[in-house]
This record gives C-alpha cells, structure tokens and sequence, in this order.
C-alpha cells in the first residue's frame, strides 16, 4: 500500500503587510505620498520612504476622522494621547472613513469583511473621475466617439450619400462665378466685344448662384431631417438602456442629471448632425477645389497667400483641448443644475411647508452663476481665437495686394486674374473660418457624446444570466440560503439570513428601523443580487431565472405609493397592460378603491397629477394595492402598504387581502404589528439578522423582541387614545 505523504501548507509571511493604504497628503500639510501598513499586527506609517510612526494595533482606540481645512485627518488614541495617523485631501476622504471603519471592526475582531474604498481615479492616468462620471476626460478617445456618433447615421446612408452629392455640385458652382467674373474682366469688357456674350456670362453667373442656392435648400433640408432622426434613434437607445440598468445604478445619481442627458446632451448632438457634419464635408470639399484652382492659375502666387492657413489651423490644434475641457466642465455644471433643479420642483410642498424658498433661491443662483461661469470661459475662448483668425484671413487679402497687384503693374498678370484671386481666396478662407468653428462645435457635441455613451456602456448589474431559466410558472416556494447584503461594502445590511417559505404562506417581516426589512424585499424582488449565499424560487437560484418571468409574476406595494401623471384607470392598468374594464373594477373593489374612483367627475379617467397629488395619501395607497392585485401574481410584497390609511380602511383592506393572498406567497412589512396576527409565520430582523421566527402566539409568549414592539406599540396607541 503506497504512502500518502501529508500535504504541505504554506503558512502565511508574518512580516508581509495585510493591509496597505496610501493618500497624497504629508503630515505637515504638503503634497505627497503617506503610507499606512498594517503588518505583523504592528500599524506603520511611511512618508519620504522612512518610517514616521509604528505603533502596536492593539494599543489603539477610538478611530476617527477629523475634518481639517481642505483636507481630513485619520486620528487614533494611544494611552489617552491623540495620534495622527494619516492625512489626505478632500478626495481621500471616502479612504479614510473606510480606513476608519476598517480599524473599528479589526480591534472589535469583526473588521475581516470591510474593504478599503479609494478615489475615484482614471485606470490609465490616474486622475480624479468627474462626481457624475466614470469617464476620465484626459484619456478619452475623440475620435472613436465621433465614429460612434457617425454610426447612428447608417440607417440614412441613400440619404447621406445624396445629400454629400448635393455638397459636390454645391462645392463646384461655388467656384464656378470667380472664373466667369475673370473671363469678363479680361476678355468681355473690352470695345467692340460681342455684346451676346456678355449676356451669356451675366445670365451664367446668375444661374450658378441660382442653382447654387436650390442645391443649398435640398441639402440642408436633408441634412435636417438625417439629424433629427439620427437623435431620435440616440434617444430611444439612451432611454431603452435607462430601463435595463438596475436600481443601483439610480440609487447613486440625481434624477435631474441622467434627464439632462436624454435632453440637453443629446440635443447638443443636433448642433453635430445638422450643421457641424455637414460644415466640416461641404467646406471641405470647397477649400480643396478652391486650393487646387489658386494653384493651377498662378502657384507661386498662391503659396504666398496660402501661407497663414497653416498658422490658422495651428492655433485652433493648441486651443482645442482647452477649449475641450472647459465644454466638458460646462455640461457637468449643467447636469448638476438638472439634479438640484429636479429636487427642488419634486419637492416645493417641503419647500413651502419650511419656508425654504430663501435657501433654494440661494442653492440655485449658486448653481447657475457656476454653469454662467463655466459657459463664459467657453466663449470667452471663442471671442480671443476668432479676432485672430480674422487678422490672419485679412492678411492673405493683403499679400494678394501686394504681390498680385505688383505683377499686375508689371504685366505679368491680368486684372481679371487679380479679382479672381481675391474672390476665390474670400471663398476659400470663408469655409476655412467655418472649419474653425466646426472645432467649437464638435467639442461641445462630443462632450456631450461622451456623458451619454458612458450611460449606454454601463451594464446593468441585474441582468439574465447565460444559463437562464424559463419560468412561466412560479409556484412561489423562497428559501432564502445565507444571504449577506450591504449596498456598500462597509456596512452589511443584511447578515447571513436563512428562511424558507412555502408556496401559499404569508410572512410577516418585523423589526425596527433600519433592520432590513425593506432591504430583504428588495432582494426578494431582485432589484439587487446577495452579496454572498443564494436566493431560491422552486428550488431554482434567482440569478437563473428569466427576469421577465420573475417580475411578471411579482408584485410590489411600497410604503410611499408612485402615482403616474396620468388617469387612474392607466395607473391600475400598470399591473397588467391588457386588462379588461371589469378586471380593473374588480382589482380596485377588491382594494376598496372603486367607491372613491367613482365619486370623480370623470371616474376612472380622472387624471391624478403629479406622482398623485390630487389624491389623499390613502387613496393613492388603495390605488398602488389595485395596480399590485391586477396583476395577480404569484409572490406579493406589500411593504408598509396600509401605513397611510386610516383604521376603518385598514381593516376594509386587511380583510380584502386576506381573501386574496390565498394560493400567494405574500410577505408583508407592516406599520400596526395588529395586522400581522394572522400571518402564517412573523420573522423579527435585528440589526440584518434573523432572532425570532414564529406566529403571533408564539412570539408573544417568548417575551423577546417581538413583544416588546407589540408591548411598546399598544402603549403609544393608549398614550395616544388620552
């Protein structure tokens, strides 16, 4: 028999750092790198590449960090006496909270979960990222965003096509009228010339201009219509995308800011379809046929007066990407304005009930002084460019003077040949002020390009699975198998939570505030993903099932009803889009909404307002409940769904649910703990974890933590009876 050699384990290095934390900031205030480590249970301190501080973890207390002048201070405790241990500037901050906690749960012994979260800062250079970005302005691309801006356009590539044919003609009859003026001059305004001829040249001329200007109409109109499409199709993409992404993605920015890209950033790209594109093709086209021609007439004249165009292109090239910079700040300012702006109108009864109109008006003139500022600088830029590249045209005009109008003096060239240097050279440096331009327009389009593609790539964190399961049928049976969940990473709401429900049962969820009660339905609804352990329905993992199949049959009622602007009838039918007239009547009975609906003048057409204003807090309640049992599903979660009722509509609503969460998987977070008594099963969250599972029976004769919400609950409501 062979012997099994014992496997070797490498025990880990003692003496190599467990932790390692750096920010820019010395302890006397300077920039610089300082490191904290964290080894061999001892916390050293670096700066300069020598030790500054090395203390034993153990001898260290009451972590925090202190807020200092542009800047924060980690500071700890060592036998009474304060420590600094690192320091950081404002973009540190988040480090050191993080540090902060860190250290907390490693001298409590429960710090081995908390990570360490950094700045914000670009992979590849290493800058701080924009508040509302994850795009590094220094290290994108511009020119694969304007491809990606000139993709939109392939649906409309006939259209695109005929309308660059129209630039072609348009660039050519432009640059017909100069030779027929030098024909004119040299060869037609003479005695005893054929008058016939001087009629066809005039009746040319007038032509070309003409049909100049019909070729411009067409091809504008064109151009027109590709770019309001192209926008359209970039809207609807942007939009689309919007509702895939997961709730998380909304938790961390302002609604008022993801709007301003559906609307002012992509209606900047508007400017780029319609007048830059175009621009850059048609005076393109024209500055090389008017280069060629200034050539072929007399070439050693034309690169005289040739010679400040590429003066003028490099001026634009070392203005451009200050000028970007600048746009790319301008649309931040902006979106930030949209944020607070959304916030303040959303919330004008707050606003009015607290005599805050004061303070908003101060919030707001400090958001548009900083976009009136930061659009200023912009144009600011433009106004110091452009009288410089007007100098440097004017002063082509003068060479051509001077040095063609010497020649002329000497015979060596015509008077005709002079003035149609000078028409073709105001036909060139026309379209060449225009290219200039185009810079200022493309700069701010694809500024804005860049805020809406970074929406587009953002993959949404919930999101169906390669090994998707169909499930047109959920049963409703939920083992919840040592589910963790934090939205950070330093705090955990939820703690290694094991349940198991059967199909049909109704589970009431208990706990104060900020026990995880609202965090445990939205995981039950997949709005997020478990950080660690698996959420199972009929014995299948959430993550697999199709999410169309999940949300079909799942229903929500949360504790502060959404209302769409709209009739009611449309809010109910948001449970189910192709319900009949009487199963929307049923749902709203069922929820004892009908009586109050049919007290409105127009009934189930009575439009509601804005998110519901024109109905009390408990009819809107009603009115979610009917939207939720419309759609009859297979698992309801009523979270706080009677907090805004009255005791009489309670209870009506109470005996209406408990009729219809037969055959339902239900769970219910409940503000009167009363309404629960019925429950199959009530589960008690503490601090993210599970302490008491049972009945209301049961519950009450352990005498734990459920009695005394109950015990705590009927002396308010006594307190409040006297």
């Amino acid at each position: 028999m062979p012997i099994v050699e014992p496997l070797e384990v490498e025990e880990p290095d003692p003496t190599q750092p467990s932790l390692v934390v750096t920010t820019d900031l010395r302890s006397d205030g300077t920039f610089g790198e300082a490191h904290l480590e964290l080894a061999n249970g001892s916390v050293i301190v670096t700066e300069n590449g020598e030790a500054r501080l090395e203390v034993p973890l153990a001898d260290l207390t009451d972590p925090e960090v202190e807020p200092l002048v542009d800047s924060s201070a980690l500071i700890v405790h060592r036998n009474g006496t304060k420590i600094e241990l690192l320091r950081g500037s404002n973009r540190c901050t988040t480090t050191l909270f993080s540090l902060q906690k860190k250290l907390e749960g490693l001298l409590s012994g429960d710090g081995a979960l908390i990570e360490i979260e950094t700045p914000r800062v670009c992979e590849k250079c290493g800058r701080p990222l924009p508040e509302d970005s994850d795009k590094c302005d220094a290290c994108v691309h511009r020119g694969k965003t304007l491809m990606r801006v000139l993709g939109y356009l392939k649906p409309y590539k006939k259209a695109v096509l005929g309308s660059a044919a129209l630039m072609i003609v348009a660039a050519a009859l432009e640059t017909l009228p100069p030779y027929l003026t030098k024909i004119l001059i040299d060869d037609v305004l003479k005695p005893g010339t054929n008058v016939g001829l001087f009629w066809t040249l005039i009746l040319l001329l007038i032509g070309a201009r003409i049909v100049s200007m019909l070729v411009t109409i067409v091809r504008a109109r064109v151009s027109t219509r590709i770019g309001h499409f192209a926008v359209y199709d970039l809207r609807s993409s942007l939009f689309h995308h919007l509702q895939e992404l997961s709730i998380s993605f909304f938790d961390k920015r302002q609604v008022g800011s993801i709007m301003s890209r559906i609307t002012q950033d992509t209606g900047a790209l508007l400017d780029l379809y319609v007048d830059a594109i175009p621009a850059l093709l048609a005076n393109g086209l024209l500055i090389i046929a008017i280069a060629t021609g200034l050539l072929i007439m007399k070439w050693h004249v034309a690169l005289l007066t040739l010679l400040p165009a590429p003066f003028i292109f490099l001026i634009v090239r070392m203005c451009h990407q200050r000028i970007r910079r600048v746009w790319r700040h301008f649309w931040h300012r902006w979106s930030k304005l949209s944020g607070a702006l959304s916030g303040t109108l959303s919330g004008m009864r707050v606003v009015k009930a607290f005599a805050g109109e004061a303070r908003e008006d101060a919030r707001f003139d400090r958001r548009i002084a900083e976009l009136r500022d930061a659009g200023a600088r912009a144009d600011w830029m433009w106004a110091n460019l452009s009288p410089v590249i007007q100098f440097l045209v004017h002063s082509s005009a003068l060479i051509v003077w001077v040095v063609a109008g010497r020649q002329v003096l000497d015979g060596k060239m015509t008077l005709g040949e002079l003035v149609a240097f000078l028409g073709y050279l105001a036909l060139f440096y026309g379209p060449l002020q225009q290219l200039t331009r185009w810079i200022d327009w493309t700069t701010r389009s694809l500024s804005a390009a860049e805020r809406i593609f970074e929406i587009i790539d953002t993959q949404p964190d919930i999101r169906n699975s390669g090994d998707v399961v169909q499930m047109p049928d959920i049963q409703g049976n939920v083992r919840f198998e040592n589910v963790t969940f934090g939205y950070d990473k330093l705090r955990m709401v939820l703690k290694g939570i094991n349940l198991e429900v059967k199909a049909g049962e109704m589970i009431g969820l208990v706990g104060t505030s900020g026990a995880g009660k609202t965090t445990f339905t939205n995981l039950l609804t997949r709005f997020y993903d478990p950080n660690e352990g698996r959420i199972l329905i009929d014995g299948v993992d959430m993550k697999r099932i199709d999410l169309d199949d999940l949300r079909r049959q799942t229903a929500l009622v949360l504790q502060d009803s959404f209302l769409f602007p709209t009739s009611l009838r449309e809010n109910i039918l948001y449970g189910r889009a192709r319900a009949t007239d009487e199963e929307i009547m049923n749902a709203a009975k069922a929820a004892n909404a009908h009586d109050f609906i049919m007290k409105f003048p127009d009934a189930y057409d009575s439009y509601v307002g804005e998110r519901g204003q024109k109905l009390s807090g408990g009819e809107r309640q009603r009115i979610a409940i009917a939207r939720a049992l419309l759609r009859n599903p297979r698992i309801l979660v009523l979270d706080e769904a009677t907090s805004s009722v009255d005791s009489e509509t309670e209870s009506d609503i109470q005996e209406a649910l408990n009729r219809l969460i037969a055959g339902r998987t239900t769970f219910v977070i409940a503000h009167r703990l009363s309404t629960l008594r019925h429950a199959d099963r009530i589960v008690v969250l503490e601090d993210g974890e599970i302490v008491e599972i049972g009945t209301h029976d049961e519950l009450m004769k352990i005498a734990g933590v459920y009695s005394r919400l109950v015990d705590k609950q009927q002396q308010m409501n006594m307190a409040h009876v006297v």
